[in-house]
């Protein structure tokens, strides 16, 4: 069923124990948005892990500055910037059905989840994110502008392909 971000927050804002899925062999977008809204929730006491598939360039491993280690067992599952179920990789068996909100900003997006917010006018998954945080009402540290600016930056080819908009821009 498709959401907005403000039902989204709320959405986020129920729930203590959320894992954030991102899709196999991760670029910038898919995790500075992951760890973004990770950061976020983590700040307003929520227990939060990203979940990864395949390899994390160490380019990458600024992302998750100030995001703390949490053991838990999940109760809410969020996917960011992952448009289809075999994009999920080695984590597909597990999550496939089972993914609570989707995040996502490809038009083609096909997960099925119980909400899903897809919004194919934004050039990056980390734009939605950047939304989402404010509706969260949590502060946007510089850590999590570094997650957000990287997303962004990524998938508009640093500002220069033809997605790139005057909004991706103030973000």
């Amino acid at each position: 069923m498709m959401t907005d971000l403000k039902a989204a927050a709320k959405l986020l804002l129920a729930k203590d124990n959320i894992e954030i899925l991102t899709h196999h062999y991760p670029d910038g977008d898919t995790l500075g948005s992951a760890y973004a809204l990770c950061l976020s929730l983590q700040s307003l006491g929520k227990n939060v892990r990203v979940i990864t598939s395949g390899s994390v360039g160490a380019k990458y491993d600024f992302l998750k500055e100030g995001v703390k280690a949490q053991n838990f067992e999940r109760e809410y599952v969020v996917s960011v910037d992952v448009a289809s179920p075999s994009l999920l990789g080695e984590n597909q068996q597990e999550y496939e059905g089972i993914i609570d909100l989707c995040l996502d900003h490809h038009g083609t997006n096909n997960i099925v989840a119980k909400e899903s917010f897809i919004d194919p006018a934004s050039a990056a998954a980390a734009e939605i994110i950047f939304e989402l945080i404010k509706e969260l009402k949590a502060e946007i540290t510089p850590q999590i502008a570094n997650c957000i600016y990287t997303g962004v930056s990524t998938d508009t080819g640093c500002f220069r392909y033809t997605n790139t908009t005057a909004r991706s821009l103030r973000i």
